[in-house]
């Protein structure tokens, strides 16, 4: 893309020169208007050749830190040509797509010839959620500054912030650990609390997961792993996110010291969060601290708006007929409930 503004400019300085050339003779206005002539030529013909070959690389220093916390985002350039490109542009767009909120962002740095190039930028995460960082295109400018080439990028980084650990209000834990409910089966190796007593065939609204993939295979029809419970507990955790931002941030922040302070006590917890995508709850089993941050960043993953369930007590009758009781975590008027509700 033409700079016109560059392009006149240049082009009154090259008239100026054959006017003197022309009325003087002399060598060197004969000299430089070939400079004239051969610079411009080089000038765009070698950010062209560079812009082609130059390759663009994104990365956070961290995929998960806590809310507030600073992350280093690296921008490297990597320009393989003999070409050095001194005004460089570059746009991001950053959006947390769990809030559905973003912005953009335009940074300018310089790219090196026949090597890699790299500029740090500091990100402070807030808000909870997932945030996506996306190159989305750049602009490089000869060394006359008479072009400016254009180039729509697709590379992309992603961080998770996460809520502080004890940021939110954590209710008095010894009141809930009798709550506890049997559970069917835990997904975390060596916690399987489950055995297998029967298989029969598929009947519509069993798991996936039970389905017996090697024996429906040579039976050509689905056969699907009765199980039963045999030992081990778990605490099941219902979220009830409202559409509001700072809200829903304060329930997270309760059920996410709730769970981590649960399996420090060595009792396994299952997050379910709502999803209106799929119509259904969500299910997170969570064994220690690191599996309710793992579970918190697959969470984030739904936006918010598809998060929210004005029926959730009638759902989870409906999803769990055969669960006793469980922890539901709301809000109401202003302040985090949390309650032990039947399941009846």
């Amino acid at each position: 893309m033409w700079r016109p503004v560059r392009v006149a400019m240049y082009l009154v300085l090259l008239g100026m020169d054959f006017f003197f050339l022309f009325f003087l003779g002399n060598y060197f206005w004969w000299v430089t208007a070939v400079l004239l002539i051969l610079f411009p030529i080089l000038s765009v013909a070698g950010l062209l050749w560079a812009d082609g070959a130059m390759e663009w690389e994104l990365g956070a220093g961290s995929q998960s830190v806590s809310c507030g916390d600073i992350v280093p985002l690296e921008l490297r350039v990597k320009n393989p040509r003999w070409y050095p490109v001194l005004d460089g542009r570059m746009s991001l767009r950053i959006g947390n797509t769990f809030f559905g909120s973003g912005s953009d962002v335009a940074v300018s740095m310089a790219v090196r010839m026949h090597g890699e190039s790299s500029l740090r930028l500091p990100l402070e995460l807030k808000d909870q959620g997932r945030f996506t960082v996306a190159l989305e295109k750049s602009a490089f400018q000869d060394l006359m500054g008479l072009v400016e080439c254009r180039r729509r990028i697709d590379r992309e980084c992603e961080v998770f912030a996460l809520p502080r650990d004890g940021g939110g209000v954590e209710p008095d834990m010894e009141q809930y650990l009798s709550g506890a409910s049997e559970t069917e089966e835990s997904r975390e190796k060596g916690n399987d609390f489950s055995e297998v007593s029967d298989i029969r065939e598929y009947i519509p609204g069993d798991r996936f997961r039970d389905i017996h993939w090697k024996l429906s295979a040579r039976q050509d029809e689905l056969m699907v792993k009765e199980r039963v419970a045999v030992a081990g507990s778990e605490m099941v955790i219902v979220i009830g996110l409202p559409p509001d931002k700072r809200r829903a941030e304060r329930i997270l922040e309760t059920v996410y010291g709730l769970a981590a302070s649960l399996t420090e006590r060595h009792l396994p917890v299952c997050l379910l969060c709502w999803n209106q995508g799929l119509f259904c709850f969500d299910e997170y089993r969570c064994g220690s601290r690191q599996a309710v941050r793992a579970s918190y960043c697959d969470l984030y993953r739904t936006a918010l708006s598809l998060r929210t369930a004005e029926r959730q007590r009638e759902y989870m009758k409906n999803c769990f007929p055969f669960l006793g009781t469980y922890l539901s975590v709301t809000e109401r008027e202003g302040e985090v409930q949390v309650e032990m509700c039947e399941n009846d």
